[in-house]
């Protein structure tokens, strides 16, 4: 008598995951690169208090030699992209070196080529009410948020009591400039 013989249903290995993984990354990107304003919903707390989870964000095509410290971008990453606060934009021979960090993360992320970079966020969504990130006031706030989140990070790095007052000065400093910011977007609204 033979057996019978049923396929089990296999997880994709890791090695397939990231394939899917780097062509989602692959149609984002082309798809920005066409013009289509793409949007996400934030899904961690790493860029807390400015984005939280369940956000809606409306990311562009953007060129790195373009970009300020402040903005909020989308850089390729595995095995998902991600949405990060620029620090600093630097030309580096032929090839510009961003720095960015998610306001609520102690380190920076590595430094990324341009080739990274796969839009800027140009609108948020929040419980009904939206943030244009082009609005003057939302670009400086945003430059102060990312002076802040340098120094946060900077300072978590010390030791002891410098440590734990500095960061946490700089901490409700942040928390501040964001809700005014949200604020006066519902007023403005």
């Amino acid at each position: 008598m033979g057996d019978n013989l049923q396929a089990k249903p296999r997880k994709p290995g890791l090695d397939e995951s990231l394939s899917l993984q780097s062509a989602v990354q692959e149609l984002i990107q082309s798809r920005l690169q066409d013009g289509v304003r793409v949007h996400f919903t934030v899904t961690t707390g790493s860029m807390l208090p400015f984005l939280a989870p369940g956000d809606r964000v409306a990311v562009e095509k953007t060129e790195a030699r373009q970009l300020i410290p402040g903005d909020v971008i989308l850089w390729a990453a595995l095995p998902t992209p991600i949405i990060h606060r620029v620090l600093s934009v630097d030309l580096a021979g032929s090839d510009w070196l961003i720095i960015t960090k998610g306001d609520q993360m102690v380190k920076e992320d590595p430094v990324m080529s341009s080739a990274s970079v796969l839009g800027i966020a140009r609108q948020v969504e929040r419980a009904g009410k939206v943030l244009d990130m082009t609005a003057k006031f939302v670009q400086v706030v945003n430059g102060c948020l990312a002076r802040c989140s340098g120094l946060h990070a900077a300072f978590l790095r010390k030791p002891g009591m410098v440590r734990r007052m500095a960061g946490r000065g700089v901490r409700q400093v942040m928390i501040l400039l964001t809700w005014i910011t949200w604020r006066a977007a519902r007023l403005i609204l």
